[in-house]
């Protein structure tokens, strides 16, 4: 598990073909208490750890890692937002992240002012009902808030540090990002979904169970 608070910037130093996946070496000092088997969140991708030196680590990745994330384009020379793993002592900022890619969103907008800066989204209208607003998304591994929400878009505030520390600095207008919704959103979404009954003309508990979700905005109407 992860928080989407990146802790650095990796660096990938070389790319090969592993069948129809890959097999990636990053530039980036590992803790020494790091076991083979570890597991690292980059760029929001939860991946494990195959083997290490003193500056870097090696990873590989599977073909469906490749087609549901960005990592079927990244190049030598790219750099990856790197988050480790939670231990029971963490501290918990940000929020719950599993590093397990929902989407693949493109960069509408992005532009940086004096102190803030301004990240528009753009992602598959299918997941909308997973996004609220003032609640969390992970992009490229980064734990944001949303400020403002449309159909199938988001908009977020971004302040210096996280734009100077993070993969952010380098993006521009139509770069693809990869994206986690709300782990705990999904769940409720999940739970609704198969346990209740949409019925618009009738009268039972459930029913009403869905008015009362729908007037709090737990819900968006179909």
């Amino acid at each position: 598990m992860f928080t989407g608070l990146i802790e650095g910037l990796s660096q990938i130093s070389k790319i090969s073909k592993n069948r129809s996946g890959l097999d990636v070496h990053c530039r980036y000092a590992v803790p020494n208490d790091t076991k083979i088997g570890a597991s690292v969140c980059l760029n929001g991708v939860c991946s494990t750890i195959v083997s290490t030196s003193e500056t870097s680590f090696f990873i590989q990745l599977l073909s469906e890692t490749l087609e549901i994330s960005t990592f079927n384009d990244i190049a030598v020379g790219d750099y990856l937002n790197l988050e480790w793993s939670l231990t029971p002592s963490s501290k918990m900022g940000g929020h719950i992240v599993s590093g397990h890619v929902d989407d693949v969103g493109v960069i509408e907008e992005i532009s940086w002012g004096e102190k803030w800066g301004t990240l528009v989204i753009e992602f598959d209208e299918k997941w909308k009902n997973n996004i609220v607003y003032k609640g969390s998304i992970t992009i490229d591994g980064i734990s944001l808030t949303i400020a403002e929400l449309g159909k199938n878009w988001v908009k977020c505030c971004v302040i210096p540090h996280t734009l100077e520390s993070t993969v952010l600095k380098y993006k521009k207008n139509g770069d693809k990002v990869n994206l986690e919704f709300d782990m705990l959103g999904k769940y409720f979404n999940r739970y609704i979904s198969n346990c209740v009954e949409y019925d618009n003309g009738s009268s039972d508990k459930n029913t009403k169970f869905i008015k009362k979700l729908l007037n709090a905005g737990f819900l968006n109407e179909k």
